[in-house]
């Protein structure tokens, strides 16, 4: 299991067999802007869970979707260990991409960025993406990513789907992934069980053949 962008892979008996985390001064530094603009939202995940800063977040957290659940926690009295990604969220996404210019003119040999969707600036280690994560897990599997097949929806997944033998995109992804991967296969949305509904028929020809 590929987790944070890349920033922690387990095995199948739950075993992490790599990690990157955030450096605690780098993160120390980035807390300068959690109160900056009270539409901008952050968020870290630490170990196997999701915070998010102490503020009002009924009238300025964007809706999120996501089955997970999050913790409200002040992050000026925060234990920085183990932060494998921050994401910073707003309805306002030329906001998000000030915020990522300053960031990144700041940190830009420490940590690596991307917009998962307009809503949402997630930063990691300069080490961390899906394709640099599924590099790893191919060389530990012993396999090619020749034989791989990715599936995505947003500009985070871009580096993954370049390197594999078969690169599916989601009806309803990103415009820019869209043109950034021409050759990619388009396949149905996640509401209409995409992922499922293209493997099904892709182990079945493989079985006949």
């Amino acid at each position: 299991m590929i987790t944070s962008n890349g920033a922690k892979i387990y095995n199948l008996d739950k075993k992490l067999i790599f990690t990157s985390n955030i450096d605690k001064d780098v993160i120390a530094n980035l807390l300068r802007y959690i109160d900056l603009d009270t539409d901008i939202i952050m968020h870290m995940y630490c170990n196997e869970k999701w915070y998010i800063h102490k503020k009002n977040i009924e009238k300025y957290y964007y809706n999120y979707r996501s089955s997970s659940q999050y913790q409200v926690s002040d992050f000026y009295f925060f234990k920085m260990d183990n932060v494998s990604k921050i994401f910073f969220t707003s309805n306002y996404f030329s906001k998000l991409f000030l915020l990522k210019e300053k960031i990144i003119d700041l940190f830009k040999s420490d940590l690596d960025w991307v917009f998962s969707s307009k809503t949402c600036l997630e930063i990691m280690s300069k080490k961390v993406s899906k394709g640099n994560a599924l590099t790893f897990l191919m060389k530990y599997l012993n396999s090619s990513l020749t034989d791989c097949i990715a599936f995505g929806n947003a500009m985070n997944d871009m580096d993954m789907l370049k390197i594999v033998g078969k690169a599916c995109i989601m009806v309803n992804s990103d415009l820019e992934l869209k043109k950034q991967l021409p050759y990619a296969e388009i396949v149905l949305s996640n509401d209409n069980d995409g992922v499922a509904r293209y493997l099904e028929v892709f182990l079945k020809k493989s079985v006949l053949s």
